[in-house]
């Protein structure tokens, strides 16, 4: 049962952050930048992060 607050805890902070960027974006740019990274597979994100910090 300990695990079922914290997936709930995850999921609600996830949603915050997401609404959040989507907001300072916009949608046309928080969709395209969502269509990228789900593009990506582990390496290329790690790839990326090692290329050029740790902004994505």
């Amino acid at each position: 049962m300990a695990g079922n607050w914290m997936a709930a805890f995850i999921e609600a902070e996830y949603e915050r952050i997401a609404a959040v960027l989507r907001a300072k974006l916009g949608e046309p740019a928080f969709d395209a930048a969502w269509a990228e990274g789900r593009g990506r597979d582990l390496n290329g994100v790690v790839e990326h992060v090692l290329d050029h910090g740790s902004a994505l």
